[in-house]
């Protein structure tokens, strides 16, 4: 996460920069001047961890607006303010609209595709039965879909993902995992998820894993769920046949008891 600051007809402003690649221009409102001052690079650099922070905010489309509840609001990867009435912000009150609009999506996802989504089969329960309790192999549900589509509220690009979890619903995508290739090693790794989901709740899965995205340069492998998923995943691909608890790794990586 980045968060700059600078001065722009006088007033002093903060934002909170998510996606650095992000080149889009706010043309209308007061507050264009300052989306635009942060796209071209015309801000100085502030701490990572905190900062003060205005209460009025820049939205996405270049419209301008006053958040009536005091809320900073998240606008195409960046957080543009610029009042010079400033708060204390950290980086997670700065991340809470990501975070609750994942919620909700996450929720909405689950509940529109579980209800087209199968059981796993009885030769993937024999292969994951070694590493995942019964209850997690019963509840999970999988569903193909010809690509994992994106949010309109997300700053992260999920196009390119072979699959993502939704609770206990795995979706996978056609376009790179076809129905010719084995599905089992992906099907593992989504049903860390599952195990992590299960352990934490929804709401606590997802405020971690934004957090743990933000804090780690938006890089999708660096998250700590995930990469802890990728390495049990490889753990089971170097020996399949060697049985282990992901429920009790999983445990012990999120401190759990």
């Amino acid at each position: 996460m980045r968060l700059y600051s600078a001065t722009t007809n006088g007033l002093e402003a903060r934002a909170c920069c998510l996606l650095s690649s992000n080149r889009r221009r706010w043309t209308r409102s007061p507050g264009a001047a300052l989306a635009n001052k942060l796209q071209s690079g015309n801000w100085n650099r502030l701490s990572r961890e905190k900062t003060e922070l205005p209460t009025r905010w820049c939205r996405s489309g270049g419209t301008a607006a006053k958040g009536k509840d005091k809320t900073a609001r998240l606008t195409s990867g960046c957080f543009v303010l610029y009042s010079p009435r400033a708060r204390q912000m950290n980086s997670e009150e700065l991340l809470r609209p990501l975070v609750e609009n994942r919620r909700a999506w996450v929720q909405a996802q689950r509940d529109h595709h579980r209800r087209s989504a199968r059981k796993l089969t009885l030769s993937e329960k024999v292969a994951l039965s070694p590493f995942f309790e019964n209850r997690t192999l019963d509840i999970a549900r999988v569903k193909r879909v010809p690509l994992i589509e994106n949010p309109g509220f997300y700053v992260d690009d999920f196009t390119n993902s072979h699959g993502i979890t939704f609770m206990d619903t795995i979706l996978v995508s056609d376009r790179y995992c076809p129905s010719t290739e084995p599905l089992v090693p992906l099907l593992f790794h989504e049903l860390v998820h599952v195990v992590q989901y299960a352990l934490l709740g929804r709401d606590a899965f997802v405020e971690r894993y934004v957090l743990g995205w933000a804090e780690n340069g938006q890089d999708h492998f660096r998250i700590p769920m995930e990469s802890h998923a990728y390495a049990l995943q490889a753990r089971y691909e170097a020996n399949p046949l060697q049985g282990f608890s992901v429920e009790a790794e999983v445990r012990r990586h999120l401190g759990l008891p």
